[in-house]
């Protein structure tokens, strides 16, 4: 076996791997100025007020053309760049030359300092930037949207914040798209070719037979000025020319890239479909099949354009199918037949994968989800956490490791089948997973990258479990509109200044119902009474969907004495019935809403004498299934010494000012307690109307109102209980932004917790009450929910899910750690949820 089966051999492998890794995967931009504009924004990199000063921090911009958003990039050394602006004449550094998370990217005086030499890296349509000193990369301080966001580094995700369109300011011809191409020779047949699949520098290249496989597959990297970097899918190296000669029959071979002249090269259409492919050395001499060959190892070298078919190229974009169908799968490595593993059914992101003996817990299963052009995620249905090569690194040796989903190539993966099982190959380097079984292994062997060498311990049997979630023959069947159901405090699409609650943005990917829809599925949004009871809350959620005249039920209207009707809606699914059902997916309180919903069309309400026409009726088997994500199905602790109201306030006010505002005196937040006269008077500041709404004695005195069902007091007589029926599907999803003292045994807020929710997840961290039967159980929690009381409601049935949805009982989808409750809506956060959203949906969508 071809591993690192001695000490010796590991530890020069791993003295060469320190030695090169930083120029592993980089991307070769030739000298020239640029503009470096954000994936994430669409804003350009900008100096704050065309300043000249040191340590200036960088921001970004609406994209002017200015001289403060022009860098000059050149070599530094080693695959690095110094980027200066234009304006100032400063090169990018590392505020101070550290190595901290949030450190400012600043601008500095050149000293040649590691703090100022940055790696591009290839991501999606991007790059990211690698600081040399920090191993960090240059992101987008707190995911903002507007002018003046500023740039710090944090470790390496490939991120939309940290993923940069680096483009030339004056651009040359683009003669072919960047991408992945096999080239066939015209006369012959036949396609450039990797002797052997060798990944060894000063391998002259050859035509052989078509076969598909990554030798004869090239990336074809526009460069500017109207040259290309042309590298190999294999090996990773680039094509090159000999020592720069351009004599004829100079070999035309592979080479690690070093930005040189003889790694660039001019792409000529001839005008009946192929390409000339020259040299970008003197005289542009075309890349040549030696002697007009037809035969298979046929050598590649320069030689005079002639006109004739050796010299001429057909360019075929490769298309990777889709060979393995998205499903949940075991991973077995074929050489120890155990199974890819995460340690101790962890949820922590940073968790290396490991081989483990095949046990058949969730740790040990993973959807393999197709995403285009034969790439995929692979995500443990355990955690709900994709697998990721750590740090973006390129190197072999790099961890792979199950994280956040922020969609970097790190996170993509292609299945290459190989010896009656397939070898797995990440987007983001040219390398392979492999388990480590070196010396330094720890006995578990580890799931790392490791240059392919298709040994055994590279070979993955897939052992299908379950139905693709995504299967289209399933969405035909099932094709139900996803209806998303918002918490306490809670608004609709078009208030707070557009502000989204799912998503935490104003559009693109930060509003959660249009990506939704633009990956195929019908989603709406509902926008019922903030801090309305979950009864109020679900009648209006009826008539918002349906259509119609909200009834709240004359007994109940009666008995706690408000009005009986409510506002009127032409309806979001006036079609909607037991032919069309719906999925919900509910955060927090909309949780133990769409519970009562669900018992109110199933078997209606006697209290209202089951009355017809209404959703007291009953009989409606409308809903296909119920998410519920960090809701307090047993009540939340937060209740017993916070005032919950006090939430919408810091909430509301912390996005009036994400959105630049001052004050909230012009704030539009609908309240919709009509039920109750508390209305907004005309020209009744926000403030006031809310102060008002808190002083009322609604509050004190009602059991009708959402603190009350809350409460852990209140929270099991929520209407319905915990009855779950048979053919409904239940997920439900935790999460935890506490950890636990080492000494004291109580739960402490993690530092990136919203600022102001960390004094109640520091109370909630250490309440006792043994009347109310909460313990030491219930410290954990994400600033608002204690996480024991997301799992499912006390006496319902539950039980981890393990990648085969069960009707009729809640299924447990796991703990996302270091979330807390505004992460997993998308709020002030830096993670990307759509993917744990896209991903649950389609599972939806495939049920029976």
């Amino acid at each position: 076996m071809m591993k690192r089966s001695s000490l010796i051999f590991s530890v020069v492998t791993s003295l060469a791997l320190l030695q090169f890794s930083t120029n592993t995967n980089a991307e070769n931009l030739p000298p020239d100025r640029y503009t470096l504009k954000l994936a994430h924004s669409g804003k350009c990199v900008n100096v704050p007020g065309g300043s000249t000063s040191s340590n200036v921090q960088l921001d970004q911009l609406g994209c002017s053309g200015s001289a403060a958003q022009y860098f000059d990039m050149s070599p530094a050394s080693d695959g690095y760049y110094k980027i200066i602006n234009v304006n100032s004449g400063k090169a990018m550094r590392v505020a101070s030359g550290s190595k901290s998370n949030g450190a400012a990217i600043v601008q500095y005086t050149w000293y040649n300092y590691g703090s100022q030499h940055f790696l591009p890296q290839k991501n999606g349509s991007g790059y990211l930037l690698r600081n040399r000193h920090s191993g960090k990369c240059v992101q987008l301080a707190g995911g903002s949207q507007g002018d003046g966001g500023r740039l710090e580094q944090m470790p390496c995700t490939g991120s939309a914040e940290q993923t940069f369109a680096i483009d030339p300011t004056v651009d040359g011809e683009r003669t072919l798209a960047s991408g992945r191409y096999t080239a066939r020779a015209v006369h012959s047949g036949l396609c450039l070719d990797v002797p052997y699949s060798s990944t060894s520098n000063g391998k002259q290249l050859q035509q052989w037979s078509c076969n598909g496989t990554a030798a004869q597959q090239f990336d074809f990297i526009y460069a500017g000025g109207g040259e290309y970097e042309i590298i190999n899918a294999n090996s990773g190296k680039c094509v090159d020319i000999y020592r720069s000669y351009t004599s004829n029959g100079t070999d035309v071979q592979q080479y690690s890239c070093n930005q040189g002249t003889n790694q660039r090269f001019l792409i000529e259409g001839t005008g009946e479909g192929d390409f000339l492919i020259k040299t970008a050395l003197s005289g542009n001499k075309p890349v040549d099949v030696s002697n007009v060959s037809m035969d298979e190892g046929a050598k590649i070298h320069l030689w005079d354009e002639h006109g004739g078919e050796n010299q001429r190229w057909a360019l075929d974009p490769v298309i990777h199918d889709a060979v393995v169908p998205s499903g949940i799968y075991k991973l077995v490595a074929k050489h120890s037949g155990k199974c890819l593993d995460v340690p101790g059914s962890s949820t922590s992101p940073g968790t290396q994968i490991q081989q483990y003996s095949c046990n058949g817990t969730s740790a040990q299963t993973f959807e393999v989800l197709h995403q285009a052009d034969g790439y995929y995620r692979i995500s443990n249905t355990n955690s709900g956490l994709s697998l990721s090569v750590r740090h973006f690194s390129g190197s072999s040796g790099a961890a792979i490791e199950q994280q956040e989903n922020f969609g970097g190539d790190n996170q993509l993966f292609r299945f290459v089948p190989f010896s009656s099982g397939y070898v797995i190959r990440p987007k983001s380097s040219y390398q392979c997973l492999d388990v480590n079984n070196s010396l330094f292994s720890s006995g578990y062997e580890e799931l790392e990258q490791y240059s392919c060498n298709y040994d055994s311990n590279q070979v993955f049997e897939l052992e299908l479990l379950s139905t693709p979630a995504s299967f289209s023959a399933a969405q035909a069947v099932n094709n139900g509109t996803v209806v998303l159901l918002h918490g306490f405090t809670g608004w609709g699409r078009n208030e707070l200044f557009g502000f989204k609650y799912w998503g935490g943005g104003w559009k693109g990917k930060k509003d959660l119902q249009e990506y939704l829809k633009s990956q195929g599925h019908e989603t709406v949004t509902l926008a019922v009474g903030p801090l309305s009871s979950n009864w109020d809350r679900a009648v209006e959620a009826f008539y918002q969907l349906k259509g119609g005249c909200v009834n709240y039920g004359a007994i109940h209207a009666a008995t706690h004495g408000h009005e009986q009707y409510g506002r009127c809606f032409e309806g979001l699914l006036p079609d909607w019935d037991e032919t069309s059902k719906i999925h919900i997916i509910a955060h927090s309180q909309g949780g133990q809403t769409a519970r009562v919903l669900l018992k109110l069309l199933r078997d209606g309400s006697p209290e209202e004498n089951y009355e017809a026409g209404t959703v007291f009726e009953g009989g409606k088997n409308w809903i296909k299934s119920v998410t519920t994500v960090s809701t307090p199905h047993n009540g939340t602790t937060l209740t017993e010494l916070f005032n919950p109201l006090d939430i919408t306030e810091q909430l509301v006010t912390s996005i009036y000012r994400v959105a630049g505002l001052a004050s909230g005196e012009n704030v539009v937040y609908d309240l919709k307690l009509d039920q109750w006269a508390l209305t907004r008077q005309a020209g009744e500041s926000w403030g006031d109307y809310y102060q008002r709404v808190k002083d009322h004695q609604l509050w004190d005195e009602s059991l009708d109102t959402s603190l009350y069902d809350l409460s852990p007091e209140g929270a099991p007589y929520i209407y319905g209980g915990a009855i779950t029926y048979p053919d409904v599907y239940y997920f439900s999803y935790s999460n935890q932004s506490t950890f636990e003292g080492l000494f004291t045994g109580k739960h402490y807020p993690i530092a990136s917790t919203f600022l102001p929710f960390m004094p109640q997840s520091l109370f909630m961290g250490q309440y006792q009450n043994s009347d109310l039967g909460v313990d030491q159980d219930w410290f954990a929690n994400d600033s608002v929910v204690n996480t024991n009381s997301m799992v499912a409601p006390g006496d319902a049935p539950v039980q981890p899910y393990n990648g085969l949805p069960v009707p009729g009982v809640w299924q447990h989808m796991g703990s996302k750690s270091g979330w807390d409750h505004l992460d997993v809506t998308g709020m002030f956060t830096l993670k990307d949820i759509n993917p744990m959203y896209l991903n649950h949906v389609e599972t939806l969508k495939s049920l029976d």
